[in-house]
């Protein structure tokens, strides 16, 4: 036998000769292509089933209350958290503020929505103190503040006109003049402060109000607040049952039209419990010019002993 008949293939080579073989090269490339599309469809099917890639635009939840948009979110494909809290006083309580990511950018579905929502109470603030202090001044405090405030009464006080008595809230006066005890107070951020401002007394003239007819808490209302000027002697008949429902029956000084007095002068009155005759009449104007009233005007009383009426 010669050499070379006796010299075998190496293994690689027979191994090639194996694999080039029709049969079995048609099997491994089935089986390689099978592979690949097995591989090709799990992947596809996993990105579908994930939306992979797949973004929504993100809605606007702000100037929306918190409660509406956490039942909007149950519908959504996002989930909302409430990430913080702070306080606008422009803003209704429990309004959103802010949202992260912002509106009408895109997310992905399930992608959290953190939002900045208005504080559902509004926090306490200190009042300051403010007594003493110019009234403009003391305003501009309680903006600083963000209270609101309102003038529920003026008081005469030449010494210190246009400035601060008395602060009040819910009906307690928690700063006043000298020697007051300030009490500690909270008050809400938009809470109304009252406050007592004094003023300068004004002795300028007023016209003499008309009172005749009027009763007597209808008068006291008209000399108190329409002219400035305080209660004098007040004489009552014997008729007279109940003094506020009395009505005006002669006045000092009388009404004449364009007569001015002092700011602070005092005004008598006359009280009856029956309503004069002539009141609504056309001639009243001259009773009260000429005589301010008399006992023929008023039978049920006698004429004044000092004359006046």
């Amino acid at each position: 036998m010669s050499e070379t008949n006796s010299t075998k293939p190496s293994f690689f080579k027979r191994l090639f000769i194996f694999f080039t073989t029709p049969k079995v090269f048609l099997n491994c490339f089935g089986m390689i292509l099978a592979s690949t599309l097995l591989l090709w469809l799990a992947f596809s099917g996993l990105k579908f089933m994930s939306n992979h890639g797949q973004t929504y635009e993100v809605p606007d939840f702000t100037d929306q209350h918190v409660d509406d948009v956490l039942k909007e979110a149950k519908k959504s494909r996002f989930e909302i958290v409430v990430n913080d809290t702070t306080f606008v006083n422009a803003k209704d309580l429990g309004i959103v503020l802010h949202q992260d990511p912002k509106p009408l950018s895109r997310a992905k579905e399930g992608r959290l929505i953190y939002l900045t929502v208005n504080s559902f109470a509004k926090p306490k603030r200190e009042i300051p103190q403010l007594y003493g202090l110019n009234f403009n001044h003391a305003i501009r405090v309680l903006s600083t503040y963000e209270f609101e405030h309102e003038i529920i009464k003026r008081v005469i006080d030449s010494d210190a006109p246009g400035t601060v008595k008395e602060v009040i809230y819910n009906g307690n006066v928690v700063d006043g003049e000298d020697g007051f005890e300030r009490k500690y107070a909270m008050a809400r951020i938009g809470d109304k402060i009252e406050l007592v401002v004094a003023e300068e007394f004004d002795a300028g003239p007023t016209q003499v109000p008309d009172l005749m007819c009027l009763t007597y808490s209808e008068a006291l209302f008209k000399i108190r607040s329409g002219h400035d000027l305080m209660l004098g002697t007040i004489t009552m008949d014997s008729s007279v049952r109940d003094s506020m429902s009395a009505y005006v029956v002669a006045q000092f000084p009388h009404y004449i039209p364009g007569q001015f007095i002092k700011t602070g002068d005092q005004i008598d009155l006359r009280l009856s419990q029956q309503k004069p005759k002539f009141c609504g009449s056309k001639i009243r104007g001259e009773h009260v010019e000429g005589q301010g009233g008399g006992e023929d005007m008023y039978p049920n009383h006698s004429a004044d002993p000092d004359g006046r009426w």
